[in-house]
């Protein structure tokens, strides 16, 4: 064999060598790669910024009113790298700011409740990986005035406002990858309920000031 043709083949088998510790680590280690060199990229959106009607409303036996409508807003957490998924996803409230004497902003309670993706006692924990969206409970509006819906939360914690308000919720968005992306929800009320001209008198916003 010649110095060439030994050449060549040191360099062929050292090719085939090094591919095939290639294909070897990336079938070892190819999702912690991936999620080290290209993670997913989160995003929130709202679903549908007037809301979703649900409820019934209609008269007894007797023609008094009953029932009530309520307009349900949700929270969509998307991922544009949907080939390199997100996985353990969860949302996060972590604070809420109300306006103080001179009308500015002011942080009113801090701490770490968790929100409900949509339909959770329909679907398993493995939905909570995100390759596609997926929509989170976010808040409702009715009759009844404003309710934020977490999975759990301390007494502290205010939930209902019944009268006319304005307030920023703080949320975090949790995956395995991605440690935390931040997000501020503006909520804005007038007090007046109208079920069928919702958006003029209430808005749910994103706040990046």
């Amino acid at each position: 064999m010649s110095d060439t043709q030994f050449c060549w083949y040191i360099t062929v088998h050292a090719i085939q060598a090094a591919a095939t510790l290639g294909v070897v680590l990336l079938a070892l280690f190819g999702t912690q790669l991936r999620a080290w060199l290209w993670p997913p990229n989160l995003y929130a959106t709202l679903a549908d910024p007037e809301g979703e009607p649900t409820g019934y409303k209609g008269k007894d036996a007797d023609g008094k009113e009953v029932g009530e409508i309520t307009h349900y807003f949700h929270l969509r957490v998307a991922n544009s790298r949907k080939w390199s998924p997100a996985t353990d996803v969860s949302l996060h409230l972590v604070a809420i700011e109300e306006p103080g004497p001179d009308d500015k902003l002011e942080t009113r309670w801090v701490g770490n409740v968790e929100f409900p993706w949509r339909h959770r006692k329909h679907y398993p924990e493995a939905q909570r990986r995100i390759g596609k969206s997926i929509d989170y409970d976010l808040c409702t509006l009715s009759q009844s005035g404003v309710r934020l819906y977490p999975i759990a939360a301390p007494n502290s914690f205010k939930s209902r406002w019944e009268h006319k308000c304005r307030f920023v919720a703080c949320f975090e968005i949790h995956s395995t990858e991605i440690d935390v992306a931040s997000i501020r929800i503006q909520i804005a009320w007038d007090g007046i309920w109208d079920e069928k001209n919702v958006k003029g008198h209430f808005r749910v916003e994103f706040k990046t000031e």
